[in-house]
């Protein structure tokens, strides 16, 4: 059994700065934090604490705290760039809660089912409109409104995009808005600028072309507040990381090269995958960017499939443990948000993204913040050229994803695949 922590709340610091607007300790147990959320919540808390997590300040964790007391400090304008897993969605709810804002929250279409849950399990009832992207354009009286909330917001990056201009020609409509995401660059700084342009940044959006430091000094200082895994005195179970080598031959660069790489590792896969079945009793994720190979997978296994094209459903029933299958195949993809799959406890990448945000994403599916049991991550990787430009690529965008997502400018490079990811 884990130590369990208590938190010493004396002294509240968000990064260099201490936070002087909000008297925590007189926030943390005056606020509603004690008494908002239902006797269920309640319940479902006290029964967590000793077990193998930390003890959380109310029913909200120390972290989620800070938030929480960040977007005060805002007044409520913001965005919390915290990896996924780490409990997005009640920030924002207490936020509400605490400020009795009624808010229209903006989702993917995938997630809207679980902020309802949140919002009748943590809080009895909900005031607030949840619709899904798509849906924007039919809300025409914004008056019943006071705040914004954008979920998974890195999916308004482009401000010229159909999604991102219905958003902008909305945002004066309210007094607050708050965006959450856990990967909110996943390429260069240029995703950020739709994200930046709901808050009147100061300049207008072509001061920061470009410019990385400009852009990473005005989200810091004004806009982002940044948690990651290692922030947290949370204790999380272990995450244990392993490459599997495939010696396949080297079939060249670019989509092709890509699809007959990942292809080629399939026996390599089901391999792993099959001994785990046999020597564990832990249920499986495998992932693939390929719906071929996803499929291929998935048959060779006799495991559940799921891609884009899927019922909501078969993912519904595979994490509900409502099917005897162990092994749950799917494109990375189409696990890109709003997922909690902490049925698995082993993970499989059969191929690896392109951008080491949408790495972190996958495996987050299922190493979240109530994971109970220790996690085990296995990369394919090919010992041809084609795994190693692609590490090459991920180690750059890498650096980007830690400066303006969570803060760190120090990251070093590593031979060890295994270092590589470990070092968030």
């Amino acid at each position: 059994m884990n130590k369990i922590v208590q938190y010493d709340i004396n002294g509240f610091s968000l990064g260099q700065k201490v936070l002087n607007y909000v008297d925590l300790k007189a926030y943390l147990y005056k606020s509603k934090f004690s008494w908002s959320f239902t006797q269920r919540a309640k319940d479902e808390f006290t029964a967590r604490q000793g077990i193998e997590e930390t003890i959380p300040v109310g029913p909200l964790f120390q972290h989620q705290a800070e938030a929480v007391a960040f977007l005060k400090w805002k007044g409520g304008n913001g965005i919390i760039s915290f990896e996924s897993g780490l409990g997005k969605t009640l920030i924002a709810l207490q936020w509400l809660s605490d400020e009795k804002k009624k808010a229209l929250i903006v989702c993917p279409k995938i997630a809207i089912k679980s902020w309802k849950d949140d919002a009748l399990k943590f809080y009895g009832e909900s005031t607030h409109e949840i619709i899904n992207y798509e849906k924007i354009h039919k809300i025409e009286d914004f008056s019943p409104f006071d705040a914004l909330v954008i979920d998974e917001s890195h999916l308004i990056k482009n401000p010229s995009t159909k999604r991102a201009t219905q958003i902008l020609a909305i945002k004066d409509k309210f007094k607050h808005i708050i965006l959450l995401s856990g990967t909110g660059l996943k390429n260069s700084p240029k995703d950020l600028y739709g994200q930046m342009a709901l808050f009147n940044c100061p300049k207008g959006l072509d001061f920061y072309q470009g410019n990385k430091e400009k852009i990473y000094t005005y989200l810091t200082s004004n806009l982002v507040f940044q948690k990651t895994r290692a922030d947290l005195d949370i204790m999380l179970p272990p995450k244990n990381l392993e490459v599997i080598n495939a010696d396949i031959p080297d079939f060249g660069k670019g989509i092709s090269g890509r699809v007959k790489t990942a292809t080629a590792k399939i026996d390599y896969t089901v391999k792993k995958a099959n001994f785990l079945l046999r020597s564990t009793k832990e249920n499986i994720l495998i992932l693939s960017e390929s719906i071929p190979v996803a499929k291929t997978l998935a048959k060779k296994l006799s495991a559940t499939l799921y891609t884009g094209n899927s019922k909501p459903e078969v993912l519904e029933n595979w994490q509900e443990g409502k099917t005897n299958c162990r092994v749950l195949v799917s494109t990375r993809q189409s696990l890109s948000v709003g997922f909690n799959l902490q049925r698995a406890s082993r993970v499989i990448w059969n191929d690896l993204p392109w951008t080491f945000a949408d790495l972190i994403q996958g495996e987050n599916r299922v190493y979240r913040l109530n994971t109970k049991n220790e996690v085990f991550i296995y990369y394919v990787l090919s010992t041809n050229d084609f795994d190693k430009n692609v590490i090459s690529l991920l180690a750059e965008k890498k650096r980007l994803h830690q400066l303006f997502c969570c803060g760190k400018n120090d990251y070093k490079e590593s031979n060890d695949f295994r270092n590589f990811v470990g070092n968030k």
